[in-house]
């Protein structure tokens, strides 16, 4: 009798283990862009204006590159695309719309379905006009890459 306790018990903590794997799974091995931008930090900058801008504002595309926009939290953690002004004031999200011209910096990654290229922005720039890369490195923006969140 008591061996056959000891075997259902046994059972119990493996049938518990083999549940437990099962749920975290999903969050262990998570493939989404984000997830990739930070496990391969390959930093990314980009400018040009805004040709469109996904309907939820998850996204923007500029010179025909898709550039996604976080707002997630991880494990206590909060990953936060911010949208600044050229002095570093944060600016809100509707500030951006079709024909702004920014400047990108962020992460490469790759969509998930399709596997095409992205950047995941880690920090947007509102530019007044249209810039060159020298004039953005006078006001610092391209001078040094983005730092991992």
């Amino acid at each position: 009798m008591k061996r056959n306790m000891m075997r259902l018990s046994r059972l119990g903590k493996y049938l518990f283990l083999l549940l437990l794997i099962t749920w975290a799974m999903p969050l262990v091995c998570q493939a989404d862009p984000l997830s990739r931008a930070l496990q391969n930090w390959e930093p990314m900058g980009i400018y040009g204006r805004i040709m469109e801008m996904g309907a939820d504002g998850s996204s923007l595309v500029i010179n025909e590159k898709t550039v996604l926009l976080v707002n997630q939290k991880r494990f206590l953690k909060v990953y936060r695309t911010k949208i600044l002004d050229l002095e570093g004031k944060e600016l809100p999200l509707n500030v951006l719309s079709k024909g702004k011209y920014v400047a990108v910096k962020g992460a490469q990654s790759y969509e998930d379905k399709t596997n095409n290229p992205v950047v995941v922005a880690k920090e947007i720039y509102l530019l007044p006009k249209r810039m060159s890369r020298n004039e953005l490195k006078q006001v610092d923006i391209f001078r040094t890459n983005p730092t991992k969140w």
